[in-house]
């Protein structure tokens, strides 16, 4: 019974609307110490120096059957479309996600827009670092899906045909 509280717990997270903060909180340190449901193997016996393995189980059935449907389910999945999921919350002023971008040797554009709670106040200094091989455009009025505000938005042109216009502008630049 506590096993199953358990895993009701841990699932229970799978929701179609935006938990609060403290929901979240609550949620993972609930989760923090819990077991997988299956023995390590392999490399993911230990955290190799320096990394922490981040593990997640579940049983999804059993026999040939359930493994032709996980698998198809794997192939077509979609990741975090649940509408309110962030890898990186707005106005995280963590610019870490960009750390790479320094050893790119290529020319990289940078299409964002002017709602983008992502990377507000963050973007800019970031391709600035980058120097000439840099470019970063700004989308009128667009969001971090590019929604952009119709009332307001200067442009007539879609904000799709813009990122495209724009994209094909700076490729043909290059060459």
């Amino acid at each position: 019974m506590r096993q199953s509280r358990k895993a009701f717990e841990l699932f229970s997270m799978f929701l179609t609307r935006r938990p609060s903060p403290q929901k979240i909180k609550q949620f993972l340190e609930r989760s923090q110490g819990l077991p997988l449901s299956y023995e390590p193997i392999g490399i993911t016996r230990e955290s190799p120096r320096g990394y922490q393995i981040d593990e997640a189980g579940s049983i999804i059935g059993h026999g040939e059957e359930s493994f032709a449907r996980a698998k198809q389910a794997l192939t077509n999945w979609k990741q975090f479309e649940l509408g309110w999921v962030e890898l990186h919350p707005p106005g995280a002023p963590d610019t870490k996600r960009a750390d790479h971008l320094s050893n790119v040797t290529v020319p990289m554009l940078f299409l964002s827009g002017t709602r983008d709670q992502f990377s507000e106040g963050l973007i800019g200094p970031v391709v600035e670092s980058l120097g000439k091989r840099a470019t970063l455009h700004l989308l009128d009025t667009a969001d971090h899906s590019f929604k952009v505000l119709k009332r307001t938005r200067t442009s007539t042109e879609d904000v799709f045909g813009e990122a495209a216009r724009v994209t094909a502008e700076w490729a043909a630049q290059l060459s």
